[in-house]
């Protein structure tokens, strides 16, 4: 877990005397520079006639770091299949 921490040694002889020091670490979170991946449900690439329903079969997301962000996932654009598309 990323923080500072301390770690004390110490001794005594035989004579009662007394040492001590601290070493103090560091751990600092690594840097993230992978992407997440977005893998789609189903086909990349869907043909529909017109009048036919459309079904979105949405996606998953997934990071090395932050594990999985599926939820995370916005969308955008809308299918209207009343007309043929471009």
């Amino acid at each position: 877990m990323a923080g500072e921490y301390a770690i004390l040694y110490a001794v005594s002889d035989a004579a009662g005397n007394v040492a001590s020091v601290y070493r103090e670490i560091i751990v600092r979170a690594a840097a993230d520079t992978t992407a997440p991946v977005i893998t789609l449900t189903g086909s990349a690439s869907v043909t529909l006639n017109i009048g036919d329903s459309f079904t979105d079969s949405g996606a998953t997301a997934s990071d090395n770091i932050d594990g999985n962000l599926t939820s995370s996932i916005t969308s955008s654009g809308t299918v209207d299949t009343s007309v043929v598309g471009n």
